[in-house]
């Protein structure tokens, strides 16, 4: 009769091994981390300001108790302040900071944890602005730790964004048909455009990320290569472009006349425009149309001539270096998910 028990004591420990090894692996394996992300998302502010990014937990596979991350970014352009509790976090929740090292913890209690199936900000991190418009930094969420109602640590996928510091922005229109952010070396030419005709200017590089300009007055100067006798008419636009399918779209215009007894050739942009987007791989654009009314073609100096973006400008995404530093960031995020998935694997068997 003992020796039965024994062996029957084995045989369940054996089948329990079994099952742990083999059956859990494949049960728990789309369920390993206990969220699906955790993250930030694209930001922009103004210099000399204080800007609010919240970090978002994204559909949680269990109850969470703990929340520790750190933020990883380009102090050159933004300060770490500090950070508050999140919408998720906001009750019976305390936190801790580490500033100098941009360490996180948000800790809550077994009787109100984060629930399954929960979405929504963990924090908010308060940063300062200081870089000058047009600059951009990463914002990496790494180290990420998790933990559940019965103490067991796990973690989510990462979720990285980009921080751009807003503010106006100057475009030199090129003879090429491109207009180029701030640059005063552009040589200087003429660009004609015949009666019934228009040239669109697009940035020389698309928008890595949609880019949303809220509505404001965009400013400059058109100057012609000749002058603008009285009656005729051109009209000069602001908006995006897809080159993928050659169209545009207009957010605000403005139409420009010849005055009587003068010989002007300067004229001052003032663009009322609303609020638009340009969509991911999309290019900013600027567009001068000449009527079929006019019988004269106009001749735009080029180098010269520019428009200029209202000061709610989110900072149009193109600075090549920000590229590269955002692909090997997202490289090592790839290869830790990796390594990471690769041990938990090896820890299951």
């Amino acid at each position: 009769m003992h020796r039965t028990k024994s062996i029957s004591v084995i045989f369940i420990l054996v089948f329990l091994m079994f099952s742990y090894s083999v059956l859990v692996p494949f049960a728990g394996a789309e369920e390993f981390f206990f969220a699906d992300s955790l993250g930030v998302d694209n930001a922009t502010g103004y210099k000399n300001t204080f800007v609010i990014v919240p970090v978002n937990i994204t559909n949680t596979h269990d109850n969470i108790i703990v929340i520790e991350f750190t933020i990883q970014y380009d102090k050159n352009v933004i300060e770490f302040i500090d950070a508050y509790k999140g919408e998720l976090t906001s009750e019976n929740w305390s936190k801790g900071v580490n500033k100098s090292t941009g360490k996180i913890g948000m800790v809550g209690s077994i009787l109100q944890p984060i629930p399954v199936n929960s979405s929504g900000s963990v924090a908010l991190l308060n940063f300062s602005v200081l870089g000058e418009p047009g600059a951009m930094t990463w914002l990496n969420i790494t180290n990420i730790t998790l933990v559940n109602s019965t103490w067991v640590n796990s973690t989510a996928t990462p979720k990285n964004g980009t921080f751009t510091v807003a503010g106006a922005q100057a475009w030199y229109l090129h003879k090429n048909g491109m207009m180029y952010r701030g640059n005063l070396s552009i040589p200087e030419d003429t660009v004609s455009i015949s009666p019934g005709t228009n040239i669109t200017w697009v940035a020389n590089e698309p928008a890595l990320v949609d880019a949303a300009f809220r509505e404001g007055r965009w400013t400059g100067w058109l100057i012609l290569n000749g002058s603008f006798p009285e009656g005729d008419n051109f009209t000069a636009e602001i908006g995006s472009y897809n080159c993928s399918n050659n169209n545009f779209s207009t957010a605000g215009s403005q139409n420009f006349t010849g005055a009587a007894g003068t010989d002007k050739t300067i004229f001052e942009v003032n663009i009322q425009a609303s609020a638009f987007m340009v969509p991911e791989g999309d290019y900013l654009a600027f567009r001068i149309s000449n009527p079929t009314s006019n019988s004269n073609g106009i001749v735009v100096q080029t180098g010269k001539s520019f428009v200029t973006s209202p000061e709610s400008d989110p900072g149009y995404p193109v600075p090549e270096l920000h590229t590269v530093m955002l692909f090997f960031f997202g490289l090592l995020t790839l290869i830790a998910y990796y390594m990471l998935w690769n041990r938990s694997s090896r820890g299951h068997k």
